[in-house]
């Protein structure tokens, strides 16, 4: 099934129009018009993350009336239950997962890609949240995005080539020019939900193979 038709019948499985569901999930509604109407294609791990979502915490649209809306389309929409059941995963499967890390630490560094890296952070730091929206609404066009997708791009390629380099001088003076700044804002909030559901879905593929040997 291709990914537009996809996204339609994850939809269609809660009840929910598109305005709904756009609202329940916090995902622009253009965005999702979008996808459905095949102008853009949604990523892989957007659409296993919504049909597992759905599936696990059973969402349709007459369970959810005056309950409110998820958190957001980010790993923070994943309820305690199903951080949960991926932390047992994880912990049942810990050899398996050693395996998985040392490998893609080798994998990571022999195939580094620092442009498709820096494009691949820049959506998961920017793209899908508060800029989204702001592009959907009209408050953001076409080519504000590209000049700000452009920037986000170009600034997390050079910090990541700074890490892979080893430049911690450089990396350092860095952060002693900038650290001054930003002191009213939140502290970060480090959340490993979406990367921990990501993972467990490797695993899986990876204990599929090894099956099969």
């Amino acid at each position: 099934m291709d990914k537009a038709l996809k996204i339609k019948e994850l939809r269609q499985k809660t009840g929910m129009n598109r305005k709904e569901f756009c609202e329940y999930f916090h995902i622009p509604y253009r965005t999702v018009t979008e996808w459905e109407r095949d102008g853009r294609h949604a990523p892989e791990y957007l659409i296993r993350l919504l049909e597992y979502y759905i599936r696990v915490e059973d969402i349709q649209k007459d369970s959810i009336n005056g309950k409110g809306k998820s958190e957001t389309i980010t790993s923070s929409f994943l309820s305690q239950e199903s951080r949960d059941e991926i932390k047992r995963f994880q912990r049942e499967n810990e050899s398996l997962y050693k395996i998985l890390n040392k490998d893609m630490k080798k994998y990571f560094f022999e195939h580094f890609d620092i442009n498709t890296l820096a494009k691949a952070m820049t959506h998961y730091c920017f793209r899908n949240g508060p800029v989204e929206d702001m592009h959907a609404e009209g408050k953001l066009g076409q080519e504000d995005m590209k000049t700000l997708n452009k920037y986000m791009v170009d600034r997390l390629g050079t910090l990541l080539s700074l890490v892979m380099d080893e430049e911690w001088a450089k990396l350092s003076c860095l952060h002693d020019a900038y650290a001054k700044y930003g002191h009213d804002w939140d502290d970060a909030n480090i959340d490993y939900g979406e990367a921990d559901w990501i993972c467990k879905h490797q695993i899986e593929s990876l204990k599929e193979e090894l099956e099969k040997d």
